[in-house]
């Protein structure tokens, strides 16, 4: 099985598991469970390793390598080695069973130590996809370990599988994360796909790479809900760890790409590593906090009062006053496709302006700040008029002409809608008061003898002809 079917199976493997128990909320810590017992048997899953702790502690007492317990991460024994000095790593995942893992760790610590390599490491005190965790400081040599882990027979034979959502080099899973948790990142963004589609059993892993896709860009790209994103729980979990929320948006922008690397089968080891070195470098990490703190400046200048009354105005020429208010609600209510693309608007209000933002400026009162009122004769004669115009160009003249008879049966189903909710705006209107205004127009065409009506008029309107009485 390739890497890519891997990844497809567990979303499906979960996915199956919320839709066949509903009443079981669908949350990243059953996933994040998931991926920490991803390769292992049910048998060999939470096995306790713990024993093992003060015999690593002892093995390492007069070596390079400092092994101790800390109650910081009390499920875990800390491998480190002075000089660690750079700010991100590559971090590389491994997993072994209860009776190998004593073994195996001995087997790559001992490695380590002997060449000196700069680390921050841990082993769990359970069994578990990634029981053994490296940081490494240098990308030199991370490719040295890998290459020595790949090549050791004993340790090939005793790997399990790590989570299929790593970068894979051989037996070893591969991330980065700086102050963050890749895995956890992971469970969290699986969420979330689960909860934007109405039917899980069409959870696939070419549907999650477009979601993941219109995710990174709608948070680091355009922005437009980066704002959104810094108030999840999530982020505010690793907040403390920041000196503003700017670095922890950097630093996710970073695991993001990462994970966007490793959904990609043809992804390359050397673009990871270029990506690691990328994120190392501190001057274009300090130059990403820096664009995200400019992208906040310019919110703050942003009248928002006046974009949204500058809006109305327009729009209201363009809909009318009534299908302003309306276009507002949808917006409220979640479809930022309601909002046109003249002008910019639709992005500006994306970028700038939230629901919460339309209810403050308006006082929850969008009639009156729209300033709704009945729309005049000849504002509706405007509207029946480009519903037909458009018809025409759209479906052609007996589409146009069949509409119009339609129309004054009642039926509205033959109007093209368009870019201007024609065919809406049309059905909101009094029906009397709107065939009475279409007849009085009507009724300035002239007929020569055996003409038809609907087809004389349809053509005056789309400027075949000129029938009008003078």
């Amino acid at each position: 099985m390739t890497k890519t079917e891997k990844m497809d199976e567990f979303l499906k493997y979960y996915a199956k598991v919320f839709k066949q128990n509903p009443s079981l909320q669908i949350n990243k810590d059953i996933i994040y469970s998931g991926l920490m017992n991803y390769g292992l048997d049910e048998h060999e899953q939470k096995q306790n390793i713990r024993p093992l702790f003060d015999k690593w502690i002892k093995r390492y007492e007069n070596k390079k390598l400092d092994v101790f317990h800390s109650t910081r991460q009390n499920r875990f024994l800390q491998f480190h080695n002075d000089g660690y000095s750079k700010s991100d790593y590559v971090k590389i995942y491994l997993s072994f069973g209860a009776d190998d893992i004593e073994e195996c760790v001995n087997i790559i610590f001992d490695y380590i130590d002997k060449n000196n390599f700069k680390i921050l490491s841990k082993v769990a005190d359970i069994t578990r996809s990634d029981s053994v965790v490296l940081r490494i400081c240098e990308i030199e040599d991370a490719k040295k370990i890998i290459n020595f882990i790949n090549n050791n027979q004993y340790l090939k034979s005793k790997a399990k599988e790590v989570n299929p959502f790593t970068i894979q080099n051989g037996i070893v899973g591969m991330a980065n994360d700086r102050k963050l948790s890749y895995n956890e990142t992971v469970a969290y963004l699986i969420q979330n796909y689960y909860k934007s589609i109405e039917d899980l059993n069409r959870v696939s892993i070419d549907d999650f790479k477009n979601y993941m896709l219109n995710t990174y860009n709608s948070i680091f790209k355009d922005k437009t809900k980066l704002d959104k994103f810094k108030n999840t729980s999530i982020f505010a979990k690793y907040s403390s760890n920041f000196n503003s929320d700017n670095e922890e948006v950097v630093n996710y922008y970073e695991v993001f790409i990462t994970f966007l690397m490793s959904l990609n089968e043809n992804t390359k080891i050397e673009d990871f590593y270029k990506h690691v070195s990328n994120c190392q470098d501190n001057n274009k990490h300090l130059s990403l906090v820096k664009h995200f703190d400019d992208h906040d400046k310019e919110i703050k200048s942003i009248n928002k009062e006046e974009l949204l009354s500058n809006f109305v105005l327009y729009a209201s020429k363009k809909y009318g006053r009534k299908n302003v208010k309306l276009i507002l609600q949808e917006y409220i209510n979640g479809n930022q496709n309601a909002i046109t693309r003249d002008n910019n608007y639709r992005k500006l209000f994306q970028m700038y302006i939230s629901r919460e933002d339309i209810l403050r400026i308006t006082n929850n009162d969008l009639e009156m700040f729209v300033g709704v009122e009945e729309e005049n004769e000849q504002e509706i004669l405007n509207v029946f008029k480009t519903a037909i115009i458009d018809t025409f160009q759209k479906y052609g003249f007996k589409q146009a002409c069949h509409a119009l008879r339609c129309l004054f049966n009642h039926d509205f189903r033959y109007i093209s809608n368009g870019a201007n909710y024609n065919r809406e705006r049309l059905q909101k209107y009094n029906f009397d008061k709107l065939i009475e205004i279409i007849n009085s127009y009507l009724s300035n065409i002239k007929l020569n003898n055996n003409e038809d009506y609907i087809e004389t008029a349809v053509s005056y309107m789309a400027g075949i002809n000129n029938r009008m009485s003078m």
